[in-house]
């Protein structure tokens, strides 16, 4: 009975080297060996599973280290992301099985431009290894936020819809008063079907400090909450100047909409294929602001 090839030390080392970069049918090519030689020899050396022991970790991997094994937020979490440029790869084991594939590099890198999408403040320190400079910052921004989101009680509908009836409170004091975003409260009024609206706060302009601080703020990983505390304004009033920023033609496509801009018939229906812009990092709005200065 043959016992096989035996392995040289050169051949071990560049198993050894390339176990997880590359796929196991270019090693076994290389070495000339069957794909099931290299699977055996791997596994004597105790180089783990394949898709593990590389440069790249899964897409739940991420997730878990982000500090949520749920499964539907992996799923959302993957949808949602994808959306505002990812870096997302796939690898196929040899069971042709394709795995959601992220490179930490890349990954650190699309989080700094995409600070509003990903939560740091449940993420173990070092647990992805060495992070950038701005991590720190980032999650102890986040971790500053105590708002609600677990689901809501029939206490606080009660809550908001007496507040809501007197007429004397603003979306800023109904976040307070429930200790949840005022973004969650605007979506809980609506999904009531209350009636009552939260009194609405004079206009005020705002300023170019005003609006520097935010894109800073937002920059570090701010919660628009947070920001609207610096500011004295709403949430909802620091994030429709946000959105502004990025869409400046937002504005003009809502009043068209609803009737309510100057011009022609034919300027409104143009103003109908309007389809915002890829968000900006805050970063790049403020150096943008800057150099026309």
């Amino acid at each position: 009975m043959s016992t096989g090839k035996k392995w040289t030390p050169e051949e071990i080392e560049y198993l050894e080297d390339k176990w997880g970069v590359i796929s196991i049918p270019s090693i076994a090519k290389k070495l000339g060996r069957t794909i099931e030689a290299v699977k055996v020899r791997a596994q004597r050396m105790g180089l783990g599973r394949h898709i593990h022991s590389g440069p790249l970790i899964t897409l739940s991997q991420l997730c878990e280290a982000l500090g949520d094994r749920n499964r539907n937020y992996y799923r959302a979490a993957k949808a949602r992301w994808v959306r505002f440029g990812f870096p997302l790869r796939y690898q196929k084991s040899l069971n042709c099985r394709r795995y959601a594939m992220v490179d930490i590099d890349e990954f650190w890198t699309w989080a700094e431009n995409n600070k509003d999408l990903v939560d740091l403040s449940h993420m173990a320190e070092g647990i992805l290894g060495r992070e950038p400079p701005w991590v720190k910052e980032a999650r102890r921004a986040k971790a500053a936020e105590k708002l609600k989101k677990s689901p809501w009680t029939s206490d606080e509908d009660c809550k908001l819809r007496h507040m809501l009836k007197s007429g004397k409170y603003g979306y800023d004091d109904l976040s307070a008063a429930l200790m949840r975003s005022e973004n969650a409260v605007k979506r809980r009024i609506f999904e009531l079907g209350i009636a009552e609206r939260p009194l609405k706060k004079q206009t005020r302009k705002w300023t170019d400090d005003e609006v520097n601080t935010m894109l800073k703020m937002r920059d570090a990983g701010h919660s628009w909450e947070a920001i609207a505390k610096r500011l004295g304004r709403t949430s909802l009033s620091v994030q429709g100047c946000y959105d502004r920023l990025i869409n400046p033609g937002y504005q003009r496509a809502y009043r068209c909409r609803h009737g309510t801009a100057k011009g022609s018939p034919d300027d409104s229906a143009a103003v109908f294929e309007w389809t915002p812009k890829k968000a900006k990092p805050p970063g790049e709005l403020l150096k943008e602001r800057k150099d026309k200065e």
